[in-house]
């Protein structure tokens, strides 16, 4: 009998292969959230570049790349656009753009209490979905010791992901009903806070 293995690890920890298999489990997940570019290779060497090797999990299982989670404080975020790489692939000045305002984005606390964790860009590869690898990855972070909050962000038009939250424990605890995403159509976003 075949049995599989699965790990989760981070970023760092991924061979140069399944750290290119994660960037293209991340674009297909949220590319379609980019104004900048539609070229997911573009995005690929950009992000490549940019997540953070301790704040990223990954489920991986028989060393094949299935899963992503970002994993924030109110002191560091997963995700850093790099000035160097958004000018070679854009260009000097809109690089400078892309990369200031990304990062304005990116590089917002994202809650407000040392002991509160923010979960983001949570995604799984097309095979993996619906077989219990974004839920692993959410258990596994809500296991990380020091974090008395856990908070997570989705769109009000993502019934499947809101579902999976709140079977794990999560509950609304505020709406933005004006956003921009509301703007381009994927709903108004829902934060939640997991209840243990």
């Amino acid at each position: 009998m075949f049995i599989l293995q699965h790990k989760i690890i981070k970023f760092a920890e991924l061979n140069d292969t399944q750290k290119k298999e994660a960037i293209k489990i991340f674009v297909d997940g949220f590319g379609h959230l980019f104004f900048f570019t539609k070229n997911k290779d573009i995005m690929q060497r950009l992000f490549l570049q940019s997540l953070n090797p301790q704040h990223i999990l990954l489920y991986v299982e028989n060393e094949i790349v299935l899963g992503i989670l970002g994993i924030s404080t109110n002191k560091v975020r997963p995700m850093k656009l790099d000035i160097d790489t958004c000018k070679e692939l854009f260009g000097k000045i809109k690089g400078s753009i892309i990369c200031t305002l990304s990062n304005f984005v990116f590089q917002k606390p994202a809650v407000k209490e040392d002991t509160d964790l923010y979960l983001e860009t949570l995604t799984t590869s097309e095979t993996a979905r619906n077989k219990g690898v974004a839920t692993a990855l959410l258990q596994h972070s809500l296991t990380i010791e020091s974090y008395e909050n856990v908070y997570l962000e989705v769109f009000s038009k993502n019934i499947d992901a809101k579902r999976l939250y709140e079977k794990i424990g999560f509950v609304e605890c505020s709406k933005k009903r004006f956003s921009p995403t509301s703007l381009l159509g994927f709903g108004y976003t829902i934060k939640m806070k997991n209840i243990k």
